[in-house]
């Protein structure tokens, strides 16, 4: 799966080395970096009631967000790597952060990472579309968790197996786009 998603985003030697070249500074940053996403995302009610509901620390939140967005810029996207960030995401769906908290934080992240390391070095416009190629790398991995645990949970309450539920999902479609024909 990961070999297919670099493919698609063109994560290739120049994200990696990118990635490397950047890290220094995302370290250095990465308490600046990661309280202004939390103070962003504790204006929002829904991210309060979560973190209140699983009585998380803040403190171990923002350890948690420094190891991910290290993560994001390892300059090692390897079978590994996607193991690392989808076990994230499914710790998102155990704990109940819905996907598009994710996909704002993520938002978030990349925004406040671009700016900040725009302020410490000279980044060509190739380098910040690298950026942004991790950033999506990520949260395209962390939210394909979501579907999977979902599909899992379902699974196991059912009783269904997955080949029988996948057949009927496709038998489904197929009537839908019969209906639509017509």
């Amino acid at each position: 799966m990961i070999e297919i998603l670099k493919k698609n985003l063109k994560i290739n030697d120049f994200t990696e080395k990118t990635a490397k070249r950047i890290l220094p500074i995302v370290e250095e940053h990465s308490d600046e970096i990661v309280d202004s996403v939390v103070f962003a995302l504790l204006n929002d009610n829904e991210v309060v009631n979560t973190l209140n509901k699983n009585k998380v620390k803040l403190q171990i939140i923002k350890g948690d967000l420094k190891y991910w967005i290290g993560l994001v810029f390892s300059g090692r996207y390897d079978k590994e790597y996607y193991e690392k960030i989808y076990n994230i995401g499914c710790t998102h769906v155990d704990v109940g952060v819905e996907a598009h908290i994710v996909m704002e934080a993520v938002a978030l992240f990349m925004n406040e990472t671009i700016s900040i390391v725009s302020e410490y070095a000279a980044l060509a416009q190739n380098e910040l579309l690298e950026i942004i190629k991790l950033f999506n790398l990520a949260m395209i991995i962390m939210i394909n968790s979501y579907g999977d645990e979902l599909l899992a949970a379902f699974m196991q309450f059912t009783g269904l197996r997955k080949e029988l539920f996948m057949k009927e999902v496709e038998l489904a479609r197929k009537q839908t786009r019969r209906v639509e024909e017509l």
